[in-house]
């Protein structure tokens, strides 16, 4: 416990704690006793705290009763049942590798949602007969299966452990987080899946006194080191306790004008750690929404982060706009964003050497990237250096043909790695390919072929019954290779 002076601005209030031994309700009951001694020693007045008739002792005791009661195999036959079978990763695009040991190091990103986002999702989760941790929960769960693609989401939340009367004035560490599933189908509307998770998280409350600890004991789910076990993303949601109302004026603090009142503000030091890959957290102020994403610093750049924020409100706007629009078709990006994006992508403009041609170019590519994938066709895959080997060698098979500079060569093949084989390779061999595109009428096909005069035609085995009468040499890259 520490307080320093700050010139000429009250003082900074210090209290740490390991996790271990308080949670954020402890908190609570810390600041409330010591604003009743505080005003006590300002009015000089004799303080007595009421006595407690329970411990954190007699938590723990009243934990291993339960569990060892009824009530506790009916906790247990819950969590087992829902977080039955192969449990998924939550495997969000990073901006770095995953460290093979999972790290702490953590950051914060603020943020707060515009008024009228904020009346807007309160007006819709009266509607719906939800509550705001609902309603977000369901949003966020759909951020994440955007992002990752993964319709299987596993999220983690916080409870405060009290639900009995004689613990809630006890300070101690009572958090116990709960797993809320979701499984989502992109055909799915917000509102239906809003429906799934209000009665998700009404059972995960009903069920939530079974230990986390002992549930990854006894689930054994494979352990990885690298991550968090059953779930790397969690949601919070709170309110600020009343201590922490306060009004600025002209954005400075305005203290309370009753002076045995702790006039208190959160004095930001910003997240240091991480327990999770991602964690949201919402405070409920009033009318306003604010919130912070906490995220890991190892995995995730702050641009990044700020990036799913905006993606966050803009589904937030996309949802209470139409509930019933689809998971799927729900946007992340708004008009302007998703114009930057496309303008971007488009902007291809590359400079080329004017002395070179293009298979000298791609030759060139291949000489310093070999092994580096150039072409991927189904399960196949071609390295720079095999397709160039393989054009190579086509070339020299239609230069032994004839073929030479001014020489049209027809190319009728489907899509595929041998097409790609027989621009290259007719460029080597100093000559211009003529596209013959399958499916087009034979009097199309064949004038192509009387115009260009064209001696040879690059086809494939499927093909060739396709193909109008001609005295051009057909020759099937597919099934010819070895000539």
């Amino acid at each position: 416990l520490r307080i320093y002076e700050r010139r000429g601005d009250g003082h900074v209030f210090l209290f740490t704690s390991a996790h271990i031994a308080s949670d954020f309700w402890s908190f609570d009951l810390l600041f409330d006793e010591l604003e009743i001694l505080y005003r006590g020693e300002i009015q000089n007045t004799q303080v007595e705290l009421p006595a407690l008739p329970y411990d954190y002792w007699g938590f723990v005791q009243w934990q291993e009763e339960m569990l060892q009661s009824e009530q506790g195999q009916k906790l247990w036959d819950y969590w087992h049942k829902q977080l039955d079978g192969e449990l998924p990763n939550l495997d969000l695009p990073t901006d770095r590798p995953r460290p093979s040991v999972q790290t702490y190091r953590g950051k914060s990103h603020t943020f707060q949602l515009p008024d009228h986002l904020a009346n807007s999702l309160m007006e819709l989760t009266r509607q719906e007969g939800a509550t705001p941790f609902m309603t977000l929960l369901a949003a966020y769960q759909i951020l994440l299966y955007r992002y990752s693609g993964t319709q299987d989401i596993l999220v983690g939340s916080p409870t405060a452990g009290r639900n009995r009367a004689e613990f809630e004035q006890i300070f101690g560490y009572f958090l116990n987080p709960i797993v809320l599933r979701a499984r989502l189908d992109p055909e799915m509307s917000f509102r239906e899946f809003l429906g799934q998770v209000k009665a998700t998280v009404l059972d995960g409350l009903t069920f939530q006194d079974f230990p986390f600890p002992m549930l990854v004991e006894r689930l054994q789910p494979p352990r990885d080191a690298s991550r968090s076990p059953l779930f790397q993303a969690s949601f919070a949601w709170d309110k600020p306790r009343k201590l922490f109302q306060y009004e600025r004026g002209e954005g400075s603090f305005v203290p309370p004008e009753d002076v045995s009142t702790l006039g208190l503000l959160p004095f930001a030091l910003g997240q240091q750690g991480a327990a999770f890959d991602l964690t949201l957290m919402m405070l409920s102020m009033g009318d306003s929404l604010s919130a912070a994403l906490q995220y890991n610093s190892d995995l995730f750049d702050e641009s990044t982060i700020a990036r799913m924020v905006a993606h966050f409100e803009t589904l937030l706007e996309g949802i209470v706009a139409n509930p019933e629009e689809k998971l799927a078709a729900l946007p992340l990006l708004d008009r302007e964003q998703e114009t930057s994006l496309l303008r971007q992508w488009n902007q291809t403009e590359l400079d080329y050497p004017n002395d070179e041609c293009l298979h000298q170019i791609f030759e060139q590519h291949a000489a310093e990237t070999p092994d580096a994938i150039a072409v991927r066709y189904g399960e196949d895959a071609i390295s720079y250096q095999e397709l160039n080997e393989r054009a190579n060698q086509l070339a020299h098979y239609i230069v032994q043909q004839g073929v030479s500079a001014e020489t049209y060569v027809a190319i009728y093949l489907e899509p595929s790695p041998e097409m790609l084989v027989a621009i290259l390779a007719i460029h080597k061999a100093g000559a211009a390919y003529v596209p013959l595109a399958p499916g087009t009428p034979l009097e199309r096909i064949g004038m192509m072929l009387d115009e260009s005069a064209a001696p040879l035609i690059l086809t494939q085995q499927g093909l060739v019954d396709t193909l109008p009468e001609t005295s051009a040499m057909r020759v099937c890259l597919d099934q010819q290779w070895d000539i």
